[in-house]
């Protein structure tokens, strides 16, 4: 099966929306409407569920200089579990209501922040159970084919990992290089390590998202990492970029040591901090521009 554009909806201020559907005909490029008014803010497109066949919503916000979009470098941000697009752009709080830094986007590239479905302003998908770290990605190409974006960045946290993962291994001809900031690893591979200790605050968070009627996402997120993932990270054959955090009590240097051995050529760096220390700006931002440093030595070296 193919995704491509059949039309273009309205577009209503900060909401776009771009009608997608499945079809059975041969893979075509979708025409990029360079008329589309995408805005440094929220923003909307419309994918119909593999499985359910339901229509759903994808959110996602441009953070940076919208108008650069396709001259600067674009990067993906992939958020982490109980978490949403906010804890990636100039947004105050994100997630447990931590400051996340000053508001000042991104001058020398242009961020994509993306809401899995489940969390945040994306509806959630119908079928959790079903759910696939390729259905990620696809919609991550949808997101990417409607703003005219040929090839880019990602980078996930936590749970957002994989799904960075993901994209170099089901869409690599879109992927320049992926970033991983303390992500999970592959639970249900043999000889895998388990989560270590996780924090305060998480429980509460958790009967937060169920109360809000967005437990989904968790849903969805819980069924990809606790099963064998639908790729091989032996496969990867994209720069890749991990970071860990020297006080991360939840993802283990066990964990990061054993996915980035997995990885042909995956660079592990250690940084200074917890978990949650990669939702601070300036983190954030130096891991993009390290990202880019592994991605240029990698072409050289070619």
């Amino acid at each position: 099966m193919s995704l491509r554009r059949v039309e273009r909806s309205k577009v209503f201020p900060q909401m776009s929306r771009v009608e997608k559907a499945y079809t059975e005909e041969e893979p075509t490029t979708p025409k990029r409407n360079a008329t589309l008014d995408y805005k440094a803010g929220s923003n909307y497109i419309e994918v119909i569920g593999r499985v359910s066949h339901k229509m759903r919503r994808l959110h996602f916000v441009i953070d940076g200089d919208v108008d650069k979009l396709h001259e600067l470098p674009v990067v993906f941000w992939f958020h982490g579990m109980f978490d949403y697009s906010a804890s990636f752009v100039h947004r105050q709080y994100g997630i447990l209501g931590r400051s996340v830094g000053a508001p000042q986007p991104p001058t020398d590239w242009v961020a994509v922040a993306l809401d899995r479905p489940g969390y945040g302003s994306s509806t959630g998908s119908w079928a959790t159970k079903e759910w696939t770290y390729e259905d990620f990605a696809r919609d991550v190409e949808a997101v990417a084919d409607a703003i005219g974006v040929d090839r880019f960045y990602v980078s996930g946290h936590s749970s957002g990992g994989p799904c960075a993962l993901a994209c170099a291994a089901h869409i690599p001809e879109r992927i320049i290089g992926a970033g991983v900031m303390a992500g999970d690893c592959e639970y249900a591979e043999e000889g895998a390590p388990q989560l270590g200790q996780f924090p305060e605050g998480c429980a509460f968070v958790f009967g937060r998202y169920i109360m809000c009627g967005q437990h989904r996402g968790f849903e969805a997120d819980f069924f990809c990492e606790r099963n064998r993932w639908d790729f091989r990270c032996e496969e990867i054959a994209r720069p890749v970029l991990f970071w860990r955090g020297t006080h991360d009590r939840i993802i283990t240097e066990k964990i990061a040591m054993f996915t980035t051995k997995r990885i042909p050529g995956c660079v592990l760096e250690f940084v200074d901090g917890d978990h949650m220390a990669f939702l601070q700006r300036k983190v954030q931002h130096d891991h993009v521009r390290r990202l880019m440093e592994v991605c240029a030595e990698a072409s050289s070296a070619a």
